[in-house]
């Protein structure tokens, strides 16, 4: 779910109590105004000109008769031209100063209307773009929260895959993951249209507020001076149509702001990084960006009173009936939504399969090592620092080498094998001298663990280290980069101790299967009195090697899969 990251602070992290006090007081906060943005029409809807002209009084229709005789055009077309001229007087006389019809420019005046409408949006851009741009899918799932919080608490309530095991604990977890699926959307089955309208009319308010936001106003204003247009402080209409356009679409769709809740789920988003400070800092930023988004639209609210910018784009077009489009954005707003939270969902599902997986793996392991509770601490592996806990990063593989080696080896292995390399006659020397080597090594596989734990005791040389950081420093200016160095050492001390001991562990279980089933001339051949050694309990001693073999394949496997899990880690 994207990054996030982001999202998760608030919407999955806290508890629903948590949760509910936390957009309790950010709905408090001060709302914005829901006065319009837009200014009351200056001018009639379309106006059919055949209609307009069959309406006029005789005299009326006399005058016209003569004009376009004279001109040489439609009664219709002439009555269109008096209109627009009529339109015109009234603009040339209220706002002289901020165009010029008959040079079919806007004035410098303009420029500084414009550049006022800019410098309030642009404060806006950021918390938009945070929301409404690539993590707009988890920004709607979250304005679906803030404003149906009864849907977004059974989404998490219904499909929680720990919960649908303790229903029936005899599912498999691929169906697991399609009854998550299915109670999903019978949660979205039962929203209503008028919930779906809701959202929808939220997402698309604040995308207007958007697309304003992020509106082309510095290319706009630079036109006004750019030399190659004249660099005469005026802005040419033809060379800015285009964005004279778009800015009047955009004005005559966004006609009301963004409801109270929408402006909030916005900013409370955008805050989202600083969810670790105090509640009442994120209360007070809060109340700064209400402040901020109600000078934003009170300054459109300005622009759209003070300026007619609809009425003298109809007049540079010479088009009476010129009406701007009504933008259209965010349709898509259902479907980011509901393919967040399928993303989300097998995050969540995944997380759960792991960890039932890993949970089934731990009780093979502690079946395999013999003990209740996995794994077995260390003294100085694990330590906590300005309340925050580290260890050695292979922790777990350290803890099972160490009960492998004090509860399997040393009880159940150790004296047979010991009892076959004095006792056994090997054909070659070297199977002898590995079978020497490796057996030696698993024999110190417990004081290696226990030396590595020492070292990060108090006295030891890396804890030492660790305890002079801590020392010297208090919390605010603590260094974890440092920690982490020191640490690293301990690292590659640990993984040498596991990688060394697979090794180890299988090279001897691989010379005791040459032993029991190996033949005379192979890589890892038999020994010449297999049948004989042991004497008497020489079938038992047999049975103990093959028990043995079983044990060390059984345990490297198992070692390997520990050490894999934190490899990824």
């Amino acid at each position: 779910m994207g990054e996030s990251t982001v999202f998760e602070k608030i919407v999955m992290d806290l508890s629903s109590d948590e949760r509910r006090e936390l957009l309790s007081k950010i709905k408090k906060a001060s709302n914005v105004s829901i006065e319009p943005l837009s200014a009351p029409s200056r001018t009639l809807g379309k106006v059919d000109f055949v209609e307009e002209y069959k309406s006029l009084g005789f005299w009326q229709r006399i005058i016209l008769f003569f004009k376009s005789l004279f001109r040489g055009k439609t009664k219709t077309v002439v009555l269109e031209e008096e209109l627009l001229a009529k339109l015109r007087k009234k603009i040339e006389k209220t706002h002289a100063s901020l165009v010029n019809f008959q040079h079919r420019c806007l004035l410098p005046n303009m420029k500084r209307e414009f550049l006022i409408l800019m410098e309030n949006l642009i404060r806006l851009r950021e918390p938009f773009q945070k929301a409404l741009g690539k993590d707009k899918g988890a920004f709607f799932a979250f304005l679906t929260s803030f404003q149906l919080e009864y849907l977004h608490e059974r989404i998490l309530e219904e499909t929680n895959p720990n919960a649908i095991l303790e229903e029936n604990e005899n599912l498999k977890m691929a169906e697991v993951r399609g009854e998550m699926e299915k109670r999903f959307n019978a949660v979205l089955k039962d929203m209503t249209e008028e919930e779906r309208n809701r959202i929808y009319q939220s997402a698309l308010s604040l995308h207007y507020i958007k697309r304003l936001c992020f509106f082309n106003f510095e290319q706009l204003v630079t036109k006004f001076d750019d030399p190659k247009l004249g660099g005469s402080g005026n802005l040419n209409f033809n060379s800015s149509k285009r964005e004279l356009l778009e800015l009047s679409d955009l004005l005559h769709s966004a006609k009301y702001p963004p409801d109270a809740d929408s402006i909030k789920a916005v900013f409370l988003f955008y805050f989202q990084q600083d969810m670790e400070g105090a509640l009442e800092d994120i209360e007070l930023k809060m109340e700064n960006m209400i402040d901020v988004s109600e000078t934003a639209f009170n300054s459109v609210r300005s622009f759209n009173k003070k300026i007619p910018l609809e009425d003298m784009i109809r007049i540079f077009m010479n088009n009476y009936n010129y009406k701007p489009r009504l933008i259209k954005g965010n349709e898509d707003w259902f479907v980011l939504f509901k393919n967040y939270w399928n993303t989300k969902l097998n995050k969540v599902f995944t997380a759960a399969y792991k960890k039932k997986k890993i949970s089934l793996f731990f009780k093979r392991v502690n079946a395999y090592l013999g003990v209740d509770r996995f794994p077995v601490p260390f003294k100085n592996m694990k330590f906590e620092m300005f309340g925050k806990g580290y260890s050695v990063r292979f922790y777990l593989s350290l803890s099972f080498l160490y009960t492998f080696y004090t509860r399997v080896y040393s009880v159940r292995m150790a004296k047979t094998l010991k009892y076959l390399l004095l006792n056994g006659e090997f054909y070659k020397k070297e199977n002898r001298k590995d079978f020497t080597d490796s057996l030696n090594f698993v024999t110190s596989i417990g004081s290696k663990i226990l030396e590595l734990d020492e070292k990060l005791s108090e006295e030891g040389p890396i804890g030492q280290r660790i305890r002079s950081l801590g020392d010297q420093s208090n919390e605010s200016d603590f260094s974890e980069s440092s920690l982490v160095d020191i640490l690293k050492e301990a690292d590659a001390i640990a993984k040498w101790i596991i990688d060394e001991s697979i090794t180890q562990i299988f090279l001897l279980s691989q010379l005791l299967n040459g032993v029991l089933h190996g033949q005379v001339g192979g890589k890892f051949d038999t020994i010449s009195n297999l049948m004989s050694i042991g004497g008497k309990e020489n079938n038992d001693l047999l049975t103990a090697m093959k028990n043995i073999l079983s044990l060390l394949s059984q345990g490297t496997e198992l070692l390997k899969d520990v050490y894999q899990i934190e490899l990824r880690e």
